[in-house]
Order: structure tokens, then sequence, then C-alpha cells
């Protein structure tokens, strides 16, 4: 009883600590409370990390500092990356959003000029397209239960993680408000995204230039030497490299070259013409 006491106080201390968190969750759509998802990310950062460190153990086979340093490395490496997989899933469905943003945009403004009223609009759209209709199913839903025009786009707003989409919502929403007419306040904003994302492509080519200079030296060149080097004067010095030591070398190169790739995907544009 008093371990679960403990382990309860550390979730809510951590739950307390973010408040962001219950948001982040909902944009994410995970269907998790902010103390269920901190403890299954410890959970799972407990397992993950364990389980390594019995690699180690096997192969060294006898516990010592090292194998206590490795374990709370990745148990803090893995509670990094378990913390941080709503921002990837949010991540994700922005992409998913951004690629067909325009055409959504163009497929309602063109609803609305033929004279189709916007509620309408909302639901050929919400038909015709998945992640973004998505947000307009739920804003038809809203509606459909009572809840006024202007708090349903606004609701969808707020809980979108796509910021080209949000402005889409911002600006329809702020034309209910003041009376302007929907259609040019959505043309004016779809050509500003279409602008923003012409700039956006134009950007990605030297971005890409630079990162692939950099990986070729840093990724590439510098390891080769560096590790060839490092036998070399291992073996004029008679030290012997041990499994262990190949293994920590090849994860470090892993993961570099993990990092080069999130850096090429980070860069892209999200945005398909």
């Amino acid at each position: 009883m008093n371990v679960k006491k403990k382990e309860s106080k550390i979730i809510k201390f951590l739950a307390n600590r973010d408040k962001n968190l219950k948001k982040v969750l909902r944009v994410a759509r995970i269907n998790k409370t902010p103390e269920e998802f901190l403890q299954q990310t410890l959970t799972l950062s407990f397992l993950f990390s364990f389980s390594i460190t019995f690699v180690f153990f096997a192969i060294s086979k006898k516990i010592s500092l090292f194998t206590l340093i490795i374990f709370f490395f990745f148990f803090f490496f893995f509670y990094s990356v378990f913390k941080n997989r709503p921002l990837l899933e949010i991540k994700k469905r922005r992409q998913k959003i951004d690629r067909d943003l325009l055409f959504s945009g163009q497929y309602l403004l063109v609803k609305l000029e033929s004279g189709l009223p916007l509620f309408n609009s909302f639901i050929h759209v919400s038909k015709e397209y998945n992640e973004t209709g998505f947000f307009f199913r739920e804003i038809v839903q809203d509606i459909n239960l009572g809840t006024p025009i202007e708090k349903a786009i606004a609701k969808a707003r707020d809980y979108c993680p796509s910021e080209n989409m949000k402005k889409i919502l911002a600006e329809v929403v702020t034309s209910l408000k003041t009376g302007a007419d929907v259609t040019d306040t959505l043309k004016n904003t779809l050509e500003q995204i279409t602008t923003n994302l012409l700039l956006e492509v134009k950007a990605y080519n030297k971005k890409l230039n630079s990162i692939m200079m950099f990986y070729m030296i840093i990724g590439t060149v510098l390891p080769s030497i560096g590790i060839a080097l490092m036998v070399i004067f291992l073996s004029f010095a008679g030290i012997n490299i041990n499994t262990s030591i190949l293994i920590i070398v090849v994860g470090l190169l892993a993961l570099m070259q993990l990092m080069f790739i999130a850096m090429v995907n980070n860069a892209r544009p999200t945005i398909n013409i």
C-alpha cells in the first residue's frame, strides 16, 4: 500500500508540474488522463531500461557502477521519448491536415461561393476529406447538439494541431462575429497560406543542402576516421577493445544516423502542392 501511495504521489507531482499535458493529450487524440499517461510512461521506461541493462549485465556478468549508470541513463532517455510521444502524434496529425488543407479550403470556398450556407459547406467538406474533415465533423456534431456555430468553430480551433488550419477557423469565427463576408475572408486566408507555402518550399532546398554537407562531414567522414584512429592507437597502447565498447560505439553511430534522418524530416515542408 505504501509503495502504491508513493507512486501515486510521484505521478500527481509530475502531472501538476505539466499543466498543459491534459490539452496536449486531447490534441493528440490520446484518450488518457495525465495520471494514466504518466503511469504508462514510467512503466514502459522502466521495462525498456531494465531490458537493456540486463543485456549489458549478461555480457559483463557482473553488477557494477557502470551497470547502474546505464540503467538510469536509459530510464531517463526512454522517459523523455515516451513523454514526448503526444508531441509526435500532434506533429503527424498536423502533417496530415496540412497535406490536403489547401484542397479542402478551396473546396469549402467553392461551396460558399456557390451560395451554400456555411453549415452545409462544413458537412460537404467533412465527407470529402479525412483528417481535415475530422474537425469539420466535430463542428457539425457540436452544432447539432445545440452549440452556437461560433463556439463550435472556436472549440475546434483550440484543439487543432495545425497552425494553418487554426488561421482558417479563426478568420471564420471573426467574420461571423463581425458580420463580414466569410467568402472574402477565407479567400484572403488561403492566398496567404499559399504564399507562405511557396516560401517554405524555396527555403527547403537551401536547408537540405546544408544538412547533407553537415551529414557528409559529421556523419560519415569523422566517424570513419575516428574509429580507425582509435583502433590504431589502442593497438599500439596494448589496450584490448572489449565487446561493451564496440556496442556503445555502434549505438552512438546509430543514434547519430537517426538524428540526421530526423533533421531531414523536420526540414521538409509539411504541405503538398
